[in-house]
């Protein structure tokens, strides 16, 4: 389910620290992966708390996992990265990744790339998959500068469908305009992506 990829563009976060272990987890079968492949990681240490208080619901989905002939308790990070030369390098959120034909892509990096179409806001579009399966369901929400005339909104939409095809080589099949204030964010400035999908 996980390719390996072109790693260049992600810096290393560094070496494990003493008394801690990460493992990059298949988070679909549990299997760990091999070096330069991307998934989910896993920690272990005694800087790991053994839960949240009073959360038995998110304790379940997050904390003492263990991994088939292991006996420690990981956490799930929810993080996506991978190991290289025994440097761990954190790619994305795995809440924040598409998986399109074999290949991971982040969410991030297709916002960042709608950020360079002269019609749009930058850090005010975001992307999903209206189904998980299949990658030509795309669906764009971009928040525009300006109102624009008819015609320009159609231009817009080439502009948004070109820039994808030609960074990620993904079809969008929608596109949703927005006034950039209307796009829901946190109080830090994070664009609420499963707000964003659920409003849709």
């Amino acid at each position: 389910a996980r390719n390996p990829v072109g790693h260049q563009g992600y810096a290393s976060s560094g070496f494990v620290a003493d008394g801690h272990d990460l493992k990059i987890v298949d988070p679909d079968t549990l299997q760990v992966l091999e070096d330069g492949r991307v998934g989910e990681v896993w920690a272990s240490g005694h800087s790991i708390c053994p839960g949240y208080y009073n959360a038995e619901k998110a304790n379940a989905e997050t904390f003492n996992f263990t991994l088939l002939g292991e006996t420690g308790a990981y956490l799930r990070t929810g993080d996506a990265g991978f190991m290289q030369n025994g440097q761990i390098h954190v790619t994305g959120r795995l809440k924040a990744m598409l998986i399109a034909r074999g290949r991971n892509i982040h969410i991030e990096d297709i916002e960042w790339s709608l950020g360079h179409v002269k019609a749009l806001a930058p850090n005010f579009s975001t992307a999903f998959l209206l189904d998980d399966e299949d990658p030509d369901s795309l669906v764009v929400v971009a928040g525009l500068r300006t109102e624009p005339e008819r015609e320009a909104l159609r231009s817009a939409c080439e502009a948004i469908s070109a820039n994808i095809y030609d960074e990620f080589q993904l079809k969008v099949s929608r596109v949703v305009f927005i006034n950039p204030r209307d796009l829901p964010k946190t109080t830090s400035g994070k664009i609420q992506r499963s707000v964003v999908r659920d409003r849709y």
